[in-house]
């Protein structure tokens, strides 16, 4: 994106963003929407369940309606091909919290922090930016995480962000399809899978719902509290993604569990780059010792830059 900075500061529009500061927390408020987030971690309070954005209000004619369910609030999550769980509220170290942009137009909240187990074992660190817009119910979210852990030993199996919402009854729910919209009201778990390019498959109730090609990237939850729906950007070029929703909210499924494959972030390299040279060290000119050397190393990788080419003949 291009952003110009201004010679002066904008003036303040009315309606823009409000943000208030404790000694604890931050509120965001966009004029339609309120959003806290907790910054400062009290070592005798907290310490074992630092919710982050703990709260989320919307504005609705009777006044403002809180949408979260409460613990844990919106949170992270990981699990390896063992099973074993991460996420970012249980026992891990308190995150760090910053107001990292603030205007009158926009605002950005950075969480830095680290997944944990619920023994407090230390795991891929995250850096979450939480966006809002001045008068605007929407949240811009960029999730980063980096994998710290030896390659060769551990994959993920899932990679997600849950957020448990309290929408009331009946509860409705919709997936974005290629062509329409896939829409449940007699349902107790709702989800998509974009298994690849070219095809996704909707599961209501652990049954077949709907299939097509390209799904749309979105899902929503629809109660008589409030309504709340989510978008991934480039769904199903970054195959596998998905959603899964339920009557506790929403899962948003980076690296779906249910494509049946880990996601593993060693190289194919794992063996040294097969060098043309010969025992005087020189490129080798003949192509009978060429071809020898690939085959008795046919997976390994080829230094070509060893022919030392320094000529077309």
């Amino acid at each position: 994106f291009l952003e110009i900075p201004a010679a002066e500061p904008p003036p303040e529009v009315e309606g823009g963003i409000r943000v208030q500061e404790t000694e604890e927390t931050f509120r965001i408020d966009t004029g339609v929407m309120r959003a806290w987030f907790r910054h400062t971690f009290i070592e005798w309070n907290n310490t074992r369940n630092p919710d982050v954005f703990f709260r989320c209000e919307v504005k609705a004619k009777d006044g403002w309606r809180d949408l979260f369910r409460g613990h844990p609030g919106l949170f992270l999550y990981m699990k390896d091909q063992h099973g074993l769980e991460y996420n970012s509220h249980s026992a891990g170290p308190a995150p760090k919290v910053y107001l990292e942009e603030r205007g009158p137009l926009r605002t950005c909240i950075r969480i830095d922090g680290h997944h944990a187990t619920a023994q407090g074992h230390r795991f891929c660190p995250y850096r979450l930016r939480l966006h809002f817009f001045a008068g605007r119910s929407d949240i811009r979210i960029a999730h980063t995480f980096i994998f710290d852990q030896e390659p060769r030993d551990i994959e993920l199996a899932a990679v997600g962000m849950k957020i448990p919402l309290d929408l009331g009854t009946p509860l409705r729910g919709a997936i974005g399809g290629e062509d329409q919209a896939h829409r449940a009201s007699n349902w107790q778990e709702l989800q998509v899978l974009q298994e690849d390019d070219r095809s996704y498959r909707v599961s209501r109730n652990s049954e077949a719902f709907g299939a097509g090609g390209k799904a749309g990237g979105w899902a929503g939850l629809n109660g008589e509290r409030g309504s709340v729906s989510v978008a991934m950007r480039d769904f199903w070029q970054e195959f596998p993604k998905g959603f899964a929703l339920s009557r506790e909210g929403i899962d948003v499924q980076i690296w779906p569990e249910s494509c049946g494959r880990n996601l593993a972030f060693t190289t194919p390299f794992d063996e040294p780059a097969l060098r043309f040279t010969g025992k005087d060290g020189n490129p080798i000119r003949n192509e009978k010792e060429v071809e020898r050397l690939l085959r008795e190393n046919p997976t390994a990788p080829l230094n070509l830059k060893s022919f030392n080419i320094r000529s077309l003949e």
